[in-house]
């Protein structure tokens, strides 16, 4: 920490006058700021949006973070998390010198800690095109990383690839790397002891097996050879039975990039090893390895799909003696399709509502935020309610134990309860809260004491956002007490056309915080405000940095939001987006966190964007 010593230092400078001192002060002011107060890099890569090959995890209990290095060539840029679903740029961990043998390709990097240090283990191509893997070292598992030795490890005369360390039960450190099919036609698996060292080669190579060996394997062509078979990716791993497996990567006869198993039948590095006849996924992902997390759950990560957008793929299974057991995604990680999107935690369960169907409203649930599992009957028919077209924007709320949603129907604002979060929701009478007006989107708020209001859209000037009081069972309005709150004021609202809609509202150290949308949802410049008030009431002033969330991390058409509080108490928002930067539909669920300023009137911030995606269970 730097503590700038001020008594006998800024008087006497100012008595110079000189303003290049004074500049030096301020500078130096600057400095014990930065210092004291240290400025955080937001964790704002999702994992679902974390571009990278080959990802090998490493969690560090001492920092209690969780390291992968990618290839950047000509660097390798170290990325950290706290929680797996986080990520965010640590640095570069290696940027050769020039007289560094390895020139090109960085591949696959793998990180190992080995008799007090860390150890990056990463496969260069020289000018030759020559293939091979390096060691490198550090002390800390974020590095820097520098050369063992100016030379690969493997076999100089071979063309290897994906080399890890394995230590065997007598603490003697292996090389498991593959043998590329492009020298040898079927590529090979292999195994190579070192020195305690790490520097030097220990007696001959020991093929493993090939990949022609395994049932599932296809062929690959090119670089002259006509049917290849591809080894990638070898990863050592003891069961809890104290069994030696591994996981390695190939081709299908389908063409697509897959992981599979093998079994050491003596349970040591040499073998002989039995290759299990079938591969373990059908996402095209391939190049894996297995660690444990912080709380002591297994987790497998490696990449999918093998081409395009090549994503971190981190995932739980289940290891029995039959092998492992995985559940995968189909379709690339299909996102969610709602738009108007709203999330209730009852139970331990997360409900999601949404608009979707034609019929009435959909749901869907998930445990855990990320990986949401369609429910086959909607939450809401329209044979049991009001209205026959057009279920927009559903909020649920538990209220005493009953499930109240709230939704548009033709265009006009409804009310139906259940005894279930699932439905099916109903209404007794079937009729609209206002029967002689259009209005859409409608939001509960119950205030401190117990007084329960309803926000809604009005078609008057636009769209513009009302409240009203309800009545006790929650189901009507007082239309005495209906009142204005905001309506278009803002220069970034003005884009096209007259819309503020789609509101939410909560208290924040005695404020009422509105987060609200601008601009039509068909826009790219639909956006997420917000406006504080001292009542419920109003008035409402609205955050002069408005939009809080407009064409962010690649989205388009952002709006209509809800926030909810998440099982560890965290504040959270979701909300939708178009589907790409030249469609609308179907819009996409997004959630991120919200967070709070310490300024007098706290300013808000929503970051950490994440999608959710659909699960599929095979």
């Amino acid at each position: 920490m730097l503590h700038v010593p001020l008594s006998g230092f800024i008087i006497p400078y100012i008595k110079m006058k000189n303003i290049k001192f004074i500049y030096y002060l301020l500078f130096l002011l600057l400095l014990a700021a930065c210092q004291n107060k240290k400025m955080e890099i937001a964790y704002d890569i999702p994992v679902e949006d974390f571009r990278g090959r080959d990802p090998f995890v490493f969690p560090d209990k001492e920092s209690g973070l969780y390291y992968i290095h990618l290839n950047t060539h000509p660097t390798i840029t170290v990325y950290e998390s706290k929680d797996l679903k986080y990520w965010r740029k640590a640095g570069v961990s290696f940027s050769p010198s020039e007289d560094f043998w390895g020139k090109k390709d960085f591949w696959a990097p793998d990180l190992c800690y080995y008799n007090g240090r860390y150890y990056l283990l990463v496969t260069f191509s020289d000018e030759q095109s020559r293939r091979g893997t390096a060691i490198l070292v550090s002390d800390h598992p974020q590095g820097p990383f520098e050369p063992l030795i100016n030379e690969p490890i493997t076999p100089k005369e071979h063309t290897c690839l994906d080399a890890t360390l394995y230590i065997d039960e007598q603490q003697d450190p292996w090389l498991l790397y593959c043998r590329e099919w492009i020298e040898v036609t079927d590529g090979q698996v292999v195994a190579q002891k070192l020195s305690a060292d790490l520097k030097t080669r220990i007696g001959e190579p020991v093929i493993l097996f090939t990949a022609s060996q395994a049932a599932w394997t296809g062929t690959v062509s090119g670089f002259g050879i006509e049917a290849g078979y591809v080894t990638d990716g070898a990863f050592a791993f003891k069961t809890k039975e104290g069994k030696l497996w591994m996981l390695w990567s190939s081709f299908t006869k389908d063409g697509a990039y897959a992981v599979a198993l093998a079994r050491s039948e003596t349970g040591r590095i040499t073998g002989p090893w039995t290759l299990d006849e079938s591969s373990l996924n059908k996402d095209d992902g391939g190049h894996a390895m297995i660690f444990t997390d912080f709380e002591g759950k297994q987790k497998i990560s490696y990449h999918s799909p093998n081409s395009g957008a090549t994503t971190v793929t981190i995932r739980d299974f289940r290891l029995t003696d039959k092998g492992i057991s995985l559940r995968f995604r189909v379709e690339a990680r299909e996102k969610i399709p709602f738009g108007d999107p709203f999330i209730l935690l009852h139970e331990g369960t997360y409900y999601a509502y949404g608009t979707l169907a034609a019929d009435g409203i959909a749901v869907y649930t998930s445990n855990d935020l990320m990986e949401w599992e369609p429910v086959e009957k909607l939450a809401l028919h329209k044979d049991d309610v009001w209205g026959g077209k057009w279920f927009w924007a559903p909020e649920v709320y538990d209220v005493n134990g009953k499930f109240y949603m709230y939704f548009s129907a033709n265009e006009h604002i409804c009310a139906a309860t259940a005894d279930h979060p699932l439905g099916p929701f109903t209404q007794a009478v079937k009729r609209p809260m206002i029967e002689n007006e259009k209005c859409i989107d409608n939001s509960l708020f119950i205030d401190d004491d117990g007084k329960p209001y309803l926000f809604f859209d009005r078609f008057n000037d636009g769209l513009n956002i009302w409240v009203a009081e309800l009545t006790d069972d929650l189901l009507e309005i007082k239309p005495e007490t209906m009142h204005p709150c905001i309506h278009v004021s803002q220069e970034w609202e003005t884009v096209w056309p007259r819309v503020n809609e789609g509101c939410f509202v909560l208290k924040h150290k005695g404020k009422y915080y509105m987060t609200y949308s601008a601009n039509s949802y068909e826009s790219q410049y639909y956006g997420i405000g917000y406006a504080v008030a001292d009542k419920v009431t109003g008035p409402w002033e609205k955050y002069e940095g408005n939009p809080i969330l407009q064409k962010a991390n690649g989205l388009f058409g952002i709006g209509h939001s809800a926030m909810f509080t998440d099982k560890d108490g965290d504040l959270r928002i979701t909300f939708h987006a178009h589907n790409n930067d030249t469609q609308i539909h179907p819009r996409k669920m997004y959630i991120a966190d919200v967070k709070f300023g310490n300024e007098p009137i706290p300013v808000m911030r929503i970051e950490n964007i994440i999608t959710p995606v659909k699960q599929i269970t095979e």
